[in-house]
């Protein structure tokens, strides 16, 4: 304990430059103006991506398809189809980073979508689609399972 009494305090040049070491250090870490982006972009980010080569962008007059069944999930399944451009979105809940943008393919008794990533078929039966799994690779996070109907919302 005494030998702590003893220690001589550190010269003030020394504090000073510690200081200065400090906010130089602290001005470099800092992010520059051209580094932070806007809520346009980000916004932009997620409605479209780069697939071959071609753009996919989902328009904002797309068909909104939603989850038919209660869910635990605050943020339901929901699929955006855009006949315009044969493009779609498809978000799974709020626990999962996944955003499905892709082109599909539609037949008579089915529509594909397919993000050369993860492949969703859906059965076409009236005003719903239901969910095919085996049909399907893909990893849905449980947000919806086989048999899931999705109805569609709007246009």
């Amino acid at each position: 304990m005494k030998d702590l009494t003893k220690q001589k305090k550190s010269a003030p040049w020394i504090v000073v430059a510690a200081v200065l070491l400090c906010a130089a250090l602290a001005g470099c870490a800092a992010p520059s103006p051209g580094e932070a982006s806007s809520d346009a972009d980000e916004t932009k980010a997620q409605t479209s991506a780069e697939t071959d080569q071609n753009e996919i962008i989902v328009s904002d007059d797309a068909e909104v398809w939603t989850l038919l069944e209660d869910s635990s999930w605050a943020l339901e399944p929901t699929l955006l189809i855009d006949r315009r451009n044969g493009t779609y979105q498809l978000t799974l809940n709020e626990i999962s980073n996944y955003i499905g943008l892709g082109r599909f393919e539609e037949t008579d008794d089915a529509l594909i979508l397919d993000d050369g990533q993860m492949r969703f078929v859906f059965k076409k039966a009236g005003d719903v689609l239901e969910y095919d799994e085996s049909a399907s690779y893909s990893y849905t996070y449980e947000a919806f399972s086989d048999g899931a109907i999705f109805r569609r919302i709007s246009p």
